[in-house]
């Protein structure tokens, strides 16, 4: 039985006839495969490895494969207030194989939105060991409002471990906008913050003990 094969956004057949060297377009596979009531359905399982992690030495690694990217973020900050304004934000990493281009933008953006949100204003209080902030008005999370488009750049190795050599992109994108704003907002005003949020009442907290309410700007870390 002949197998098809995805080459220069054509469905061929591997090895290629005479008849379809030019091959067809996925939706007129998909259309014939309807004329025809062809099942396009594929079932298929996808067992990933296991880490080489050994918790009794603390040696190796907890996860079988990872996934690599870099952020960079462009802030203003207002020396009179301390407010944080992010002004650009881009967010690049190695998917290993983007299987879907637009979910996998749609992740990168909506975990660097989570991780701008944790570095600049989720703040969870307790008192006594209670919760404080269990209310969405108490715990404030960032709005479209709040924050500029996340620029992505996919970076596609084809090193992931993952099926079709893709890499998990779910997770990844949320930890490096803390580090990527506080290293903007020490080059703008020259101290580093080192707890989260980065809430203005902290940033300005900086700015007090540095002797800094004078000068601010932007910068990109």
């Amino acid at each position: 039985m002949d197998r098809l094969h995805w080459e220069d956004g054509l469905v061929k057949r591997a090895p290629a006839a005479a008849a379809d060297v030019q091959g067809i377009s996925l939706a007129e596979l998909a259309r014939a495969c309807q004329e025809r009531a062809v099942d396009t359905s594929n079932l298929f399982t996808w067992r990933a490895p296991v880490g080489s992690f050994d918790p009794a030495t603390g040696q190796g690694d907890t996860f079988p494969d990872y996934t690599f990217g870099t952020h960079a973020a462009e802030v203003e900050v207002d020396v009179e207030t301390g407010d944080v304004t992010v002004r650009k934000y881009v967010a690049s990493h190695d998917v290993g194989r983007q299987i879907n281009p637009v979910r996998t933008e749609g992740q990168i953006q909506g975990g660097a939105m989570q991780g701008l949100g944790y570095a600049l204003m989720e703040s969870f209080e307790l008192t006594e060991g209670q919760p404080q902030s269990a209310l969405f008005a108490n715990y404030l999370i960032p709005s479209s409002m709040d924050m500029p488009d996340i620029q992505t750049e996919v970076v596609e190795s084809g090193e992931g471990r993952g099926p079709l050599s893709a890499r998990g992109i779910g997770e990844p994108p949320i930890g490096p906008p803390a580090a990527a704003i506080a290293s903007a907002i020490e080059d703008a005003i020259g101290v580093r913050p080192m707890s989260l949020p980065m809430t203005p009442e902290r940033v300005l907290q900086l700015l007090h003990e540095a002797g800094s309410t004078t000068k601010g700007g932007d910068a990109t870390p």
